[in-house]
C-alpha cells in the first residue's frame, strides 16, 4: 500500500453486490481490492494512522473502530468506486473508540469496548448511540457474538454477557 504505515489488521472478505471484497484498513486508509486479481476496488483516506482493530460487517456496512493517533469510529458503504472518501461514509462518531479490541454486529446493533473499559451500544444503520457504560478496568480482547449476545472479556478476566440494543442489559 503507497502510504507505507504499519497497522495489524486482519481483512475480511465479503460478498458486495454478488462480488467479492477483500477490506482492510490500514496504512492510512480503508480500502477494499478484488481478492482474485489483487485490484484496487475503492479507497478511503483517513481517517487515522494506524489500525488495530479488524472491521465487521453486517450485510450492508462495513464498520471499523481505530486509532492512532486519532480515534473514530465508521460505518461504511462498501459499495463505491474509486475513491470513497466524501461520499460512502455513512456515519461517524470519535467518542468511545476502540484501539485494540475489535468490535462485533449483532442484529441491528454495532457494539464496542473501549480500551479503557466504556461499552458502547450503536444502531448499525443510523449510528444512533442507544447506551453506554462503564464495564471494567481494561480491555484487549475483541468482542464475540453468539446467539443475540455479545460477550466482553476484560484484561482481568471477567466476561460481561450483554443484550444488544436500546439500553444496557
Amino acid at each position: 500500500r503507497e502510504n507505507k504505515t504499519r497497522s495489524y489488521v486482519t481483512p475480511i472478505i465479503r460478498q458486495i453486490e454478488g462480488s467479492p471484497q477483500m477490506i482492510l484498513s490500514g496504512s492510512k486508509s480503508v480500502a477494499s481490492y478484488d481478492p482474485r486479481t489483487g485490484e484496487r476496488i475503492w479507497v478511503m483516506d483517513g481517517p487515522t494512522e494506524q489500525f488495530v482493530a479488524s472491521m465487521v460487517d453486517n450485510g450492508d456496512l462495513v464498520f471499523l473502530t481505530a486509532g492512532f493517533p486519532d480515534h473514530h469510529i465508521l460505518a461504511i458503504d462498501p459499495k463505491g468506486r474509486g475513491n470513497i472518501t466524501e461520499t460512502n461514509i455513512v456515519w461517524r462518531t470519535t467518542e468511545n473508540c476502540s484501539y485494540v479490541p475489535s468490535p462485533a454486529v449483532v442484529g441491528d446493533y454495532f457494539l464496542v469496548v473501549a480500551d479503557n473499559g466504556i461499552a458502547s451500544c450503536y444502531h448499525a444503520a443510523t449510528g444512533k448511540r442507544q447506551w453506554k457504560q462503564r464495564i471494567g478496568r481494561h480491555y484487549s480482547a475483541s468482542l464475540l457474538s453468539a446467539e443475540g449476545r455479545a460477550y466482553f472479556l476484560s484484561d482481568d478476566g471477567v466476561m460481561k454477557i450483554v443484550k444488544p440494543g436500546p439500553k444496557y442489559e
